[in-house]
């Protein structure tokens, strides 16, 4: 009773007008935000265009995989004993896990070689003085 009560109840969740445009009315905000990365000019730097357009890629090629991995799941799960069927899913589901990891180790070389060699390489002050907020837990 109190759920169907519930369920019926109109909820007032609204985001207030001025929410939306927060950040930018904000005096001083467009600063931080250049200082943090999060300007709103395009990129100008070649490496991180490639960079995001590798990361799309290979986002896109994941989740590719993933729904056929999930697809080959039903279908296998669906197959009601024909082995025609529970064969070709079961290859479809190996394909698709190799296609993953394929995907994971480009993913992971491509974040080696960017982020590991190229930056350090190209800006060294920037990527070598970390700066800790802390000091470091010594035990």
């Amino acid at each position: 009773m109190f759920l169907a009560i519930l369920a019926l109840t109109k909820v007032q969740a609204q985001t207030p007008p001025s929410a939306g445009g927060a950040w930018n009315n904000q005096v001083g905000m467009n600063e931080i935000g250049v200082e943090y990365g999060q300007d709103a000019q395009a990129p100008t730097n070649l490496i991180t265009i490639i960079v995001r357009i590798i990361n799309f890629s290979l986002g896109i090629l994941g989740v590719l995989f993933l729904g056929l991995l999930i697809m080959s799941g039903y279908q296998w799960m669906t197959a009601g004993g024909n082995e025609e069927q529970v064969t070709k899913a079961q290859s479809r589901m190996k394909n698709a896990i190799i296609g993953l990891v394929i995907v994971l180790i480009s993913w992971a070389i491509t974040y080696f070689v960017i982020y590991k060699m190229v930056l350090p390489a190209t800006n060294p002050d920037e990527h070598f003085d970390v700066q800790y907020d802390v000091d470091p837990i010594t035990w």
